[in-house]
């Protein structure tokens, strides 16, 4: 929902209705929220994530908006790639990062 929980909001505009009286128009305001989260892939009992950027209503391993890394934690060492770049934007333009994300960034910028 949006930053006022899905109410409705007037926008402010009014027209000449035609029956000579005053309407107002009302719209529905949606702002997405944005996270940075892992997408499960692989078979069962043996996955490997990729992490994406997804609006926070879309399902786990479904659609998303960019694909920002990899993570394998079956691996032999646990195979990690971040485009910190990438991230660093999305992060800048306002999605928020999962715990887990948070936590897999921080351990490549302490290696970096």
């Amino acid at each position: 929902m949006g930053l006022n929980g899905g109410r409705l909001k007037n926008s402010g505009t009014s027209q000449q209705g035609t029956a000579g009286y005053l309407s107002t128009i009302w719209i529905k305001e949606f702002i997405l929220a944005v996270r940075i989260r892992l997408a499960r892939h692989g078979a069962k009992k043996a996955p490997y994530y990729r992490v994406v950027v997804a609006s926070a209503n879309a399902p786990r391993d479904g659609r998303f908006i960019d694909e920002v890394g990899r993570y394998n934690p079956r691996a032999n060492p646990t195979f990690l790639q971040l485009d910190l770049e990438k991230i660093d934007k999305w992060i800048k333009d306002g999605a928020q990062p999962t715990e887990v994300v948070s936590k897999l960034i921080a351990r490549v910028k302490e290696k970096a």
